[in-house]
């Protein structure tokens, strides 16, 4: 069984899924002899695993919560603390260290049937429509991000929001029943979710379920398995994927779309991704905040050497919001956000349904409707000079630089209130750094402000950073 588009309508169907349906049931019926309707926190699950447990928790009217695997034990223990789960279920017991709840363990190579000892006697059928009703103002899912402050918070769905989310990502990307779907998202972010659990369900599209690290590697190696024909990654590996483009030319036999989201896109990789395998990329654009989805490029008006967001998508408008409040459908300024399927608060917070969200991001809405993002507004920092300054605008500058392989950029603020940014790259030679670091500084400098002349540089080996690119360092004050 499965869900179609736009419905939730029950849809008969032979395969594994429904098996999955049913366990979900199960599943379903055991959370109603735990406790009354609760918050289900999953972390780390399979995807298969995944959609069993949220089906199911869903059906009985519980909330369920996404902790992000990559959490520290602080992380984890705040992000617990803040919810009061009923139930934590999580693929090993690293991942429940210290949760004060009642837990379930579940390996990672388990599959669906090692659930059966818990889940007790199977049930004969299972209907969402039968099931707990969702109001507009339930919250039905809990993402939790790391945000700006590096402080876990709790961002807030409806059923209707995560409906609203898929459904836009089918129209906007078209997919259908015949594609397989490779998603390199983790399923904390709205983008993982949607594509791990609600894809399958609303659009009959296949999923790749098979468990894969999230490296070069592992994804070229999913990539052969699954035979995928869209894939969902990040710019880290656009631009690892870019470098060897000469190598990857055979995947256009059935790849035929990727969709890039989360941190940074350079222009640079983009475009020569497509120049070596002749495989559509297309970026996109949203916060948890906004449901994940709201601006993106076009299928239809392919621009590889681009270096826009895309445009809005079909039910969203956007506007710029100058210092003083003021909208404007053109120009500089925070991107405001106006649609359908917008978080309804934080956890522990008021929920309301929203009209708009300020995005904190700084945007130029060209003519044309394309966006381009160009900083973080709460990412700025006082220069000496007083002039705001901004840590993601010399990040973006590096990474079209050709020699870096990846780069991180810390604000680190001392004693005095002095900020300076702590510059981590990888892909320069040790013996080359000390000449490339002097000519790249006067560069950067020359380009973006003397301002900028406040650079410490590191060179790593590695950069640690999650599936959609992003690197949780915060600014620290030493």
């Amino acid at each position: 069984m499965f869900v179609h588009s736009k419905t939730f309508t029950q849809v008969e169907d032979d395969g594994s899924l429904g098996e999955l349906v049913s366990l979900s049931a199960q599943f379903s019926e055991r959370l109603d002899t735990v406790t009354s309707r609760g918050v289900l926190a999953l972390c780390g699950l399979p995807d298969d695993i995944g959609r069993l447990l949220v089906i199911g928790a869903w059906h009985a009217g519980w909330q369920v919560a996404m902790v992000p695997e990559h959490f520290s034990v602080s992380q984890r223990q705040v992000a617990l603390q803040t919810l009061q789960p009923s139930l934590l279920i999580a693929r090993n017991e690293t991942l429940i260290e210290k949760a004060q709840v009642l837990s379930l363990v579940l390996e990672t190579d388990c599959d669906t049937l090692a659930l059966d000892h818990w889940l007790g006697d199977p049930s004969d059928t299972f209907s969402l429509a039968s099931g707990y009703r969702w109001d507009s103002l339930d919250t039905a899912l809990i993402l939790f991000t790391s945000g700006s402050s590096g402080t876990p918070k709790g961002v807030c769905h409806s059923l209707q929001n995560i409906v609203t989310s898929a459904n836009r990502f089918i129209d906007q990307f078209q997919l259908h029943s015949s594609q397989t779907l490779l998603n390199c998202a983790e399923s904390h972010t709205m983008s993982g979710f949607r594509g791990s659990i609600m894809l399958p369900l609303m659009s009959a599209c296949t999923i790749y379920d098979g468990e894969f690290e999230r490296d070069l590697a592992g994804v070229l190696t999913a990539l052969e398995e699954s035979s995928a024909n869209v894939m969902i990654i990040g710019p880290s590996l656009v631009r690892q994927m870019a470098r060897i483009g000469h190598k990857l030319t055979h995947l256009n036999q059935h790849l035929s779309l990727i969709l890039c989201t989360g941190a940074r896109l350079a222009a640079a990789d983009k475009q020569h991704l497509y120049q070596t395998t002749r495989i559509m990329l297309l970026d996109y654009y949203g916060l948890t905040e906004t449901g994940g989805l709201v601006i993106a490029e076009s299928a239809q008006n392919y621009q590889p050497e681009s270096s826009s967001l895309g445009s809005a998508c079909d039910d969203v408008d956007i506007v710029v919001v100058d210092k003083d409040g003021n909208e404007s459908p053109f120009g500089i300024g925070e991107l405001r956000i106006y649609t359908t399927g917008l978080f309804l608060g934080y956890f522990g917070g008021s929920l309301t349904q929203r009209r708009y969200f300020d995005t904190g991001d700084c945007v130029h809405i060209h003519e044309s409707g394309n966006v381009e993002w160009l900083y973080r507004i709460n990412r700025g920092f006082k220069s000496a000079s007083t002039e705001w300054i901004f840590p993601d605008a010399v990040e973006s500058w590096l990474k079209n630089n050709t020699r870096i392989l990846d780069a991180n950029v810390t604000p680190i603020i001392d004693d005095a209130d002095r900020v300076r940014f702590d510059v981590h790259i990888k892909g320069i030679a040790a013996k080359d750094f000390e000449a490339w670091s002097q000519t790249t500084r006067d560069q950067l400098v020359a380009e973006l402000g003397s301002d900028y002349d406040i650079l410490t540089w590191h060179v790593d080996e590695q950069l640690q950073r999650t599936g959609l690119g992003k690197h949780h360092a915060t600014a620290n004050t030493n």
